[in-house]
Formats: C-alpha cells, sequence, structure tokens
C-alpha cells in the first residue's frame, strides 16, 4: 500500500496577529517640480565647472626654465620661507600644489598672494562667471594658504577634466577666511567642513529635478537641492544664487550647489564620451568676524 503524507503549511503565530494600524496611501509620489534651464550647471566633464575658485596661478620659473618648485630654487616672493609651489613629475597631469604663508598684495582691483618661491595666485574675476566675492584681506597682510590642482584622465581620447581647491587663512591653524571647491567630479562638501566653517551644521532640501541627455549619456534624472544651515534663527542658502549668512564665527558670502545623478545609460557605440560631471560647487568668503558679545 502506497503511502501519503499531506503537506502542512505551519504559520507562526505571531504572522497571524493584528498588526498595529498603519496609513496605507496608494498615491504616487509627487515629482519635485522641472528646474528652471541652467546653462552654468555641468553635465558632463566636457563642460566647464562653475567658477568657485577665479584664482591664476604663476608659479615661479627658476634659471633653467623649468618651475622653481621642481628645482627647490627661491624666487623673490614675500612669503615664509618654507612657502612655495611644487609640480608633480610624469606622468601627473597639471598637477601642483601650493602651500604656506603668503604676502598680500592688493592695490585696486588687483589682489595677488605672493608665496616666498616666487609663485603668485592672482584674483581673476575676468577668467569666466565668477560667483563668488574676493577674501577680505589688506595690503602689506600675511596669510596662509592652501592650493591643490591636478587634473584627472577620463580616457586618451575624452580628455581630462581639472579639479582646483583652495583655502586662506591668517595663519595655518586660525579659522578659515576664504575657501573654493571647483571641478567636474566633486562630492558634496563634507559635514565636518561646514561645522568648522560656520560652527553650525546644514541640511540638503530637495528643489528641483530634470532628465536629460547630452553627449554619450541618455536619460539621467538629475536631483538638484537647496541648504538650510541651521543656526538661530535657520538661514536658506539657495542652489546656485550668492548668498549671505550670519553665524557665530561671522558673516559669510556663500555660494553652494549639490545635484544627484541617477539612472543614465551610456549611448551605444559612445564609449570615448566623458563622463557625468557632478555640480557641486561651493565657496565661501568671510566679510566680517564674529559679533563681540
Amino acid at each position: 500500500m502506497r503511502s501519503w503524507k499531506w503537506g502542512i503549511a505551519v504559520v507562526p503565530l505571531l504572522a497571524c496577529q493584528s498588526a498595529p494600524d498603519k496609513e496605507i496611501s496608494n498615491e504616487t509620489p509627487i515629482p519635485p517640480p522641472t528646474c528652471a534651464a541652467d546653462p552654468a550647471a555641468p553635465r558632463t566633464t566636457w563642460n566647464l565647472p562653475r567658477q568657485t575658485v577665479p584664482w591664476t596661478l604663476v608659479l615661479a620659473v627658476a634659471d633653467g626654465g623649468a618651475p622653481a618648485g621642481d628645482t627647490g630654487e627661491p624666487g623673490d616672493g614675500g612669503g615664509g620661507a618654507d612657502s612655495g609651489c611644487v609640480t608633480a613629475p610624469p606622468p601627473a597631469r597639471d598637477s601642483v600644489t601650493c602651500r604656506g604663508s603668503v604676502v598680500v598684495r592688493r592695490a585696486g582691483g588687483d589682489l595677488d598672494l605672493r608665496f616666498s618661491d616666487g609663485s603668485v595666485l592672482r584674483w581673476d574675476p575676468g577668467a569666466g562667471a565668477t560667483v563668488i566675492t574676493p577674501p577680505i584681506l589688506a595690503d602689506g597682510q600675511s596669510a596662509w594658504v592652501d592650493y591643490q590642482r591636478y587634473s584627472t584622465l577620463v580616457c586618451p581620447f575624452c580628455g581630462a577634466y581639472q579639479t582646483e581647491l583652495l583655502q586662506v587663512r591668517a595663519t595655518a591653524d586660525s579659522p578659515l577666511l576664504w575657501i573654493g571647491r571647483e571641478g567636474g567630479r566633486l562630492p558634496e562638501v563634507s559635514a565636518d567642513r561646514v561645522l568648522e566653517l560656520f560652527g553650525a551644521p546644514a541640511s540638503a532640501r530637495r528643489t528641483c529635478g530634470e532628465r536629460f541627455s547630452e553627449a554619450c549619456w541618455m536619460d539621467v534624472n538629475r536631483e538638484v537641492f537647496d541648504h538650510l544651515l541651521h543656526t538661530t534663527p535657520e538661514q536658506p542658502v539657495p542652489s546656485a544664487v550668492l548668498s549671505h549668512v550670519t553665524t557665530a564665527r561671522g558673516e559669510y558670502d556663500v555660494f553652494w550647489t549639490h545635484t544627484v545623478d541617477q539612472g543614465g545609460s551610456r549611448v551605444p557605440l559612445c564609449a570615448d564620451g566623458p563622463d557625468l560631471a557632478s555640480d557641486n560647487a561651493f565657496a565661501a568668503n568671510r566679510t566680517a568676524p564674529p559679533a563681540v558679545p
């Protein structure tokens, strides 16, 4: 005789108990409004980033024609003995670091930060659509600078994109007076940097979205964010708008953008195109010191 055995599904008791009341919505989430056209917002690394570091670096040149930073030869600048610029050897592409004390030279609208090796960082608002104000530094004043510039190769046929990072302080350990971050694929400015600068945290708020196809990319969904600085009272910093905020650490002009791209795919047979770019620009200039209690 064949024996049959019935399969019995055993359901845990907890699965049968009533769940707490929960509001269930069948509504489709409301998408953010469509962003207004912004030709200054980079979409790929072929586009220029927003000009949040509007400075031109003039490297000191030694007698042999090479940058002084390659040979260790001193220049005729005014910074400390340990300040100057060093260029990276090949195969690095256009990579240079300048660090140390500088002397400020200011006359009319001209502003130079001079390193001891003779290299100069020159405020150059004519180089493009400058979105931030220059630092408030007096002629003859000393300051401390940390500047980095480097290029990232996408592919031999796709070109490269450049990143520039600049910090200006009164001394190496003092609060930031001016900061700029410029590049095609920068991440959002860090929470630690925001707290250091303003003495208060900030949060990002989605404000609009867009869908675009550009170069070798199709159907990319981009979300654009404003920021809210959590001072008392809170202060909004709209995306891509030069704003002015007052904090416990002083007053600042601020320019800030943040985007998140999702989805998207490469156009077939378009492997030699650019990478997607992020629009994560940030610059801040302290225009007034903290208020005296």
